[in-house]
């Protein structure tokens, strides 16, 4: 079954986005699960935590593979009508935004998008809505302090008034998934576009997912999302543009050091101080330059950053769902692996297929614990 998340920073444009692509109710439709609050199962995941994609944690995967299987279900989650029979599986996402290379490392089959709006247009809507920030929650965490922030820890520093800070947290939650995911792996998604050029935005989402946007869609965009504020609604509904409404919000000045924290984290490509917004090739071309400034050009011309294990085994004809456990097992995630296979295994479909999976990640663990006890030896 075809899973589909869509991430991006808060107040972005993800819930309008979400209304759009589902609009037809094709898919189940799951709302942040990662906000603790209303979702205790991921009660130990940090608000805004960062995994490097090379990260091992057995006890997320395990939390993941229910998520990704759609075994999550509340009143906050399922707020939308479940169809009879869905076509896949469609997650939005506020908090996942420096989770998003790890997703892709340990679920290569995801289908990711990253919502993408201009910094200051998301900023205004969360000072307007009075929302919270705090840069401690990005330079407290000390691998994505090393691995990414210590060149900007000067400007996060320096950002003295809530709106700096807010484009600041923007600055970062968009660096890290642009850094860690290639295009082909999590297609951007500009709200801007979306909203200014609708039709040839749909035809070219529906082509990296598969799918075939229409009317339906169309006709959804004319009409406030749940999240939007009562001006914003009001606009909308009046044909007025609201994409722009930052260029009056703000002083010159204010504008003017907004878009020095963003020329600073490389990211000024992304958005310009007239109100353009990106294109597939601008987002790559930015990508390129960041990845240039980190000392990482081996990844530039690399379609997909890492080499995940191959799905189908060569020769054998397992079901996609045994194969992908097993696949978890190649990467060292046993546990995480068995668990996926144990419910499984009360599915007639699965028995055979799931009994041989056991056996062999059995196999792997024992050749992986005596490999463990000779470099002990030694």
């Amino acid at each position: 079954m075809k899973t589909i998340i869509l991430a991006g920073t808060g107040r972005s444009g993800t819930t309008i986005a979400a209304d759009v692509i589902n609009a037809a109710g094709r898919f189940r439709f799951l709302f942040e699960p990662l906000f603790a609050e209303r979702v205790p199962l991921f009660s130990d995941l940090r608000a805004r935590e960062y995994l490097g994609p090379e990260r091992e944690r057995p006890d997320l995967n395990e939390l993941f593979d229910r998520l990704l299987e759609g075994d999550v279900s509340n009143e906050w989650t399922d707020r939308h009508p479940i169809p009879e029979s869905p076509q896949g599986l469609f997650i939005k996402m506020v908090r996942a935004n420096l989770l998003l290379g790890w997703l892709h490392r340990q679920y290569p089959e995801l289908k990711l998008i990253l919502m993408l709006r201009h910094p200051l247009a998301v900023s205004e809507s969360r000072l307007r809505m009075k929302w919270p920030v705090t840069l401690g929650t990005y330079t407290g965490q000390k691998v994505l302090r090393e691995r990414y922030l210590e060149p900007y820890e000067e400007v996060l520093a320096g950002c003295g008034n809530l709106l700096e800070k807010h484009v600041a947290a923007w600055c970062i939650e968009t660096l890290i998934p642009l850094a860690e995911v290639p295009v082909e792996a999590c297609r951007p998604l500009v709200y801007e576009q979306l909203v200014e050029q609708s039709g040839l935005t749909l035809l070219d989402l529906g082509a990296y997912l598969g799918e075939s946007f229409g009317e339906i869609e169309l006709a959804r965009l004319d009409r406030p999302s749940e999240t939007s504020m009562a001006s914003s609604a009001n606009a909308i509904r009046a044909g007025k543009k609201v994409t722009k409404r930052w260029m009056t919000a703000f002083s010159p000045e204010l504008i003017d050091r907004s878009f020095e924290i963003v020329e600073s984290f490389g990211l000024v490509g992304l958005y310009g101080r007239g109100g353009e917004f990106p294109t597939i090739q601008t987002y790559r071309n930015v990508r390129n330059e960041v990845l240039k400034k980190l000392g990482r050009e081996d990844e530039i011309n690399l379609r997909e950053r890492y080499n995940p294990p191959a799905i189908l085994s060569v020769g054998r004809k397992r079901p996609l769902r045994v194969e992908e456990a097993v696949a978890l097992a190649r990467r060292g995630l046993h546990r995480a692996a068995l668990a996926r296979l144990d419910r499984l295994t009360n599915q007639p479909e699965f028995k055979g297929a799931v009994r041989e999976a056991k056996r062999e990640i059995t196999l792997m663990r024992q050749k992986h614990s005596n490999q463990v006890l000779q470099q002990q030896a030694g």
